[in-house]
């Protein structure tokens, strides 16, 4: 059963990371929804899902994609992974994978019932029938880990022309790579920061989480993933040239409070 579940959790890897396309500002986000809904799926309905997509052929995926992109249109970024298969292949690894299901389905359901394991001889075909299985499951995990390989390969690939400059710029000119923090001090995030100081501020400080919500009320896609960040304060970290920080510690009644100015202002009263 270990097998079995490793196998459905690189099977559910592979789709989730099978096909993102969407807007590049909100393609981090998209990709994040595509996991969180394939992770609720069960080992039948994710294999339906990976037998409709990854064996789909990628110029009907192409020439949808070419008419969804006109000039008015934001940057739009399609990302997919096929299995280029001769059509004999193809059908019979959609139908191991119909067995795999049923097997799976036999283990957890019919097992006990199958077997008398009061029994010595009920023990020993119990035993045969399970090491068959594992062998089974085995040889589809180890097929589907050198896809899964394949795949990584690729997006190692993608991630590599993605990381140059000139890419970044175009299609997230307000933005690093990953983990690399806010680009600059004219970056949107920065703006938005500014216009909450500028209508927020006590005594030249204003509240981050004031900010926060201000900034999620009115541009909710301006998040601090979007820029590298994990937290609104590493933001704040980030973009220490432009703005201090300062951090009233809570207690056991009052949480603690971060505040933050625009460096050369000069705080009021």
């Amino acid at each position: 059963m270990v097998r079995l579940q490793q196998y459905e959790l690189l099977l559910k890897d592979l789709v989730a990371r099978q096909h993102v396309e969407g807007p590049a500002e909100a393609l981090l986000d998209i990709a994040e929804g595509r996991s969180q809904a394939v992770a609720q799926k069960t080992l039948g309905q994710i294999v339906g899902v990976f037998t409709d997509t990854v064996f789909h052929d990628p110029d009907e995926d192409i020439a949808r994609f070419n008419d969804r992109v006109g000039e008015d249109e934001p940057a739009w970024i399609g990302i997919g992974f096929n299995l280029g298969l001769p059509d004999d292949h193809e059908q019979a690894v959609r139908d191991e994978l119909t067995a795999l299901v049923a097997l799976r389905n036999d283990l957890v359901h019919g097992f006990v019932a199958q077997y008398d394991l009061w029994a010595e001889d009920g023990c020993n075909a119990a035993a045969e029938y399970l090491d068959a299985a594992y062998g089974t499951i085995d040889r589809h995990f180890r097929e589907l880990r050198q896809w899964h390989t394949s795949m990584m390969e690729s997006v190692g690939l993608l991630r590599a022309l993605l990381a140059q400059p000139e890419i970044r710029e175009h299609f997230w000119p307000d933005s690093l790579p990953d983990g690399a923090g806010v680009v600059r001090e004219a970056s949107t995030i920065a703006d938005l920061l500014r216009q909450a100081e500028a209508e927020l501020a006590e005594d030249g400080w204003t509240r981050l989480d004031q900010a926060i919500d201000l900034i999620r009320s009115r541009q909710s896609d301006h998040t601090p993933r979007r820029y590298g960040c994990s937290t609104w304060r590493q933001v704040l970290h980030e973009l220490r040239p432009l703005f201090a920080v300062r951090r009233e510690a809570g207690d056991a009644s009052t949480p603690g409070r971060t505040w933050y100015r625009s460096q050369g202002s000069v705080p009021q009263g």
